[in-house]
């Protein structure tokens, strides 16, 4: 059970990680986010939008009583992902791009399914 709470919090750090990168790029409309979303072909409000949930997420994320949100911020966090493994595959196919979106899927599957076996031991007890 502990080590399953420590490989959560690591896994948790990986991806508040990434979606925090994600987020403050897009808040901040850095270069490299913007020119990935013009190439997407969406609209550079759509940074924004997206940045500002990024970081909303990964709050709720860190909150230990926001248990039922957490469900919530993995689907969107996973609407994200698969979001953009579609539009990467369909604007450039196979780019280098994706190995990053598919390795950020596997955290994020892998924090959800930590998740529940914390949540189903915790109620057990």
């Amino acid at each position: 059970m502990k080590k399953q709470k420590v490989i959560y919090k690591i896994v948790i750090g990986l991806l508040v990680f990434l979606f925090g990168f994600g987020g403050i790029s897009n808040i901040l409309q850095l270069p490299e986010a913007m020119a990935s979303l013009e190439l997407l072909g969406y609209p550079n409000y759509f940074s924004l939008i997206l940045g500002i949930a990024q970081l909303l997420g990964i709050t709720i994320l860190l909150i230990p009583s926001m248990a039922r949100l957490r469900e919530i911020v993995f689907f969107g966090f996973f609407i994200n992902l698969v979001s953009a493994l579609v539009s990467h595959l369909v604007v450039e196919g196979f780019a280098p791009v994706l190995v990053i979106i598919l390795f950020a899927l596997c955290i994020l599957v892998t924090a959800y399914i930590l998740s529940l076996r914390l949540q189903h031991s915790n109620n057990q007890n």
